[in-house]
């Protein structure tokens, strides 16, 4: 038995490697341009019998050994390709036609890659369908049904959607591709976005080699692709040159008007890229020195008087070398009172923190109340604030405002939207209102989520979206996992007030710059997006209000007076978390907290101690 099962495997590996055999002829261009029509024809006879063979050896080894291995499907695909080759050039040859075309075919050319189009970015849409038409629409060997299989491969998520309905016929290939390009092949949307991409090229921060071939490319690809849309770029020149140029860093836009010969003449934009590319160039062939500082911008120079006298003294809060003592981070987490304290007890000056006898030759003030002291002994007059019946009571007539920002967010189809959002770090949960989702286009999923806010008061939400938001002054983009609802909370801030009495620095780009004009919330942004925007930086207005530096620019929030404010306007608490333990043992220690008192009276007023009072138990 098994020397027979033996015999049987070597045979069939004889067949193979006959099949081998033509499979290499066929692609040898050289050898099948020789070829004449009996010498194909032969070949063609010849793989037809070894196929059959080889089928009748496979099946008497499986009657034998039914675990056997080998894999007969491809084989048999081979066997197909080799014989359609084979059909094909002894077609080529009774037409009478040369095989020189059909060897030049054959050889051997390295794969061409198409990149799949899911119908996300449609300015991607064009260059796919260029390529797609040049190598599968344009290759006569293929049907119309197989290009739509290739057609319905190559494109993925919302365009396959569009496809993958119709029937798998001849007739549906073109209606496929009339469909793609209905949707996607839209030139005023794609001039749109290339001018968009243009207009927000980012700021050069540093002119180094790197960043301006980069910011060269950038502007070519765009340029490139508007004159593929058939848009008069020639005669925007100008135009280009003057945007393009605010972009630059200031030495380099210095560079670039010192570099022009005639003032009189009109700029090119061609010229203007020319002249970033040699100056990259120049910049590459002229490497820093070692240890030589590269240029990142201007800056003050001290005079050698101020450098030889200047003397550096230790933080006389941590001793350190590093930093005096008004930029020491100790000093500054140190409570007000313990930075009073320390200041009168060491006999330093209030106003730049150093020691000196005579008057203090620096004549700034407090940031917050403008008074003769530095702004980090600032020291806040407290509202006396009583808990009574779950209120809270103020001596002063005081309104809180909350940070509000306004962020570009994307529709499904990349469509850029403008939103006034709250940033509450008081929510664990960022949400998102309903008909906002509507107006995006976008798909919620499924997610049942209890939202707990102040009072225990739970809210179930059923649905949750991935919503993508961008700064409007920086570069920076924000995946955010919202929770759908119908409404957030109401307009923001409650009452329209007044700007003119706000001392805000002309240099501060504010988050929001209607924070003071009541508008709708239509997004709110939790703990989990709010801290990772906070930056270094905060400015204390005249009023109580607080200008904190962040991603989004300057947010807008704290307490201020509330004259030209009505007394009663309600309150606004946006407090959400998901964990509903933790909040119950929250609640239930703040009333525990507020029963304390009555049963200390009731337990000191009872002539005998109950002995399952807990109170009692412990001594009081």
């Amino acid at each position: 038995m098994e020397t027979e099962i033996k015999r049987l495997r070597i045979k069939r590996r004889q067949l193979k490697a006959i099949i081998t055999r033509i499979e290499s002829f066929i692609k040898d261009p050289v050898a099948l341009a020789a070829a004449s029509k009996d010498m194909l024809q032969a070949r063609k006879e010849k793989l037809v019998s070894t196929l059959k063979q080889y089928e009748e050896v496979s099946l008497d080894i499986l009657s034998i050994d039914e675990k056997d291995g080998e894999n007969i499907s491809d084989v048999e695909e081979k066997y197909f390709q080799i014989l359609s080759k084979l059909n094909e050039t002894l077609g080529l040859l009774r037409n009478g036609e040369s095989l020189a075309s059909v060897s030049i075919s054959n050889s051997k050319l390295p794969n061409i890659d198409i990149c799949s189009f899911d119908g996300k970015d449609f300015t991607k849409f064009k260059s796919f369908m260029d390529l797609f038409l040049a190598v599968i629409d344009k290759n006569q060997s293929l049907s119309n049904v197989q290009k739509l299989f290739y057609l319905r491969k190559y494109v993925t998520d919302d365009a396959l959607s569009l496809i993958i309905n119709l029937p798998i016929e001849n007739e549906s290939y073109p209606i496929a591709l009339e469909l793609l390009n209905k949707r996607y092949d839209n030139r005023p949307r794609l001039v749109s976005n290339h001018i968009n991409i243009l207009l927000d090229l980012p700021q050069m921060q540093r002119g180094t080699a790197a960043i301006i071939r980069s910011f060269v490319s950038d502007i070519r690809q765009q340029l490139y692709a508007l004159k593929n849309l058939n848009m008069p770029t020639d005669s925007w020149d100008m135009l280009l040159i003057s945007i393009l140029s605010r972009k630059l860093d200031s030495y380099t836009n210095r560079a670039y008007h010192l570099d022009k010969v005639d003032f009189d003449q009109m700029p090119t934009i061609d010229g203007f890229l020319t002249f970033l590319e040699k100056r990259a160039m120049a910049l590459e062939d002229s490497p820093t020195l070692k240890g030589a500082p590269c240029y990142e911008g201007p800056r003050f120079k001290q005079s050698p008087k101020a450098i030889n006298t200047v003397i550096k003294k230790a933080c006389l809060f941590c001793n350190s070398m590093d930093h005096p003592i008004f930029l020491c981070p100790k000093f500054k987490m140190s409570t007000i009172n313990e930075r009073l304290n320390f200041v009168n007890l060491n006999k330093l000056c209030k106003i730049c923190l150093r020691e000196h006898s005579d008057k203090c030759k620096f004549n700034f003030k407090c940031k917050t109340c403008k008074h003769a002291h530095n702004s980090l002994l600032h020291e806040e007059k407290k509202d006396i604030v009583t808990l009574h019946s779950n209120r809270l009571l103020f001596n002063n007539v005081t309104s809180v405002l909350l940070p509000t920002i306004q962020v570009k967010i994307f529709d499904k189809y990349g469509q850029e939207f403008y939103v006034k959002a709250l940033l509450d770090s008081g929510s664990q949960a960022s949400i998102i209102k309903r008909s906002l989702v509507e107006q995006l286009y976008l798909s919620p999923i499924s997610q049942t989520c209890n939202i707990i806010g102040v009072g225990n008061n739970n809210n179930q939400v059923s649905q949750i979206v991935n919503v993508t938001l961008s700064s409007l002054i920086e570069n920076t983009q924000f995946q955010v996992k919202c929770h759908v609802v119908d409404s957030i909370t109401t307009k923001l801030p409650q009452n329209y007030f007044d700007l003119s009495s706000l001392e805000i620095p002309k240099s501060v780009t504010l988050a929001d710059v209607n924070f003071n004009v009541p508008s709708e919330i239509s997004l709110l942004l939790g703990a989990d997006l709010y801290f990772k925007t906070l930056l270094h930086g905060h400015i204390y207005l005249n009023n109580g209000l607080v200008l904190q530096n962040t991603l989004f620019g300057y947010i807008v929030g704290g307490s201020m007076a509330c004259n030209n404010i009505k007394n009663d306007t309600t309150l606004v608490i946006n407090h959400a978390v998901e964990n509903e333990d933790k909040l119950s043992d929250i609640m239930e220690k703040f009333w525990l907290s507020e029963k304390v008192p009555e049963l200390i009276m009731q337990c000191t007023m009872s002539i005998a101690r109950q002995p399952n009072c807990g109170l009692c138990s412990m001594g009081v």
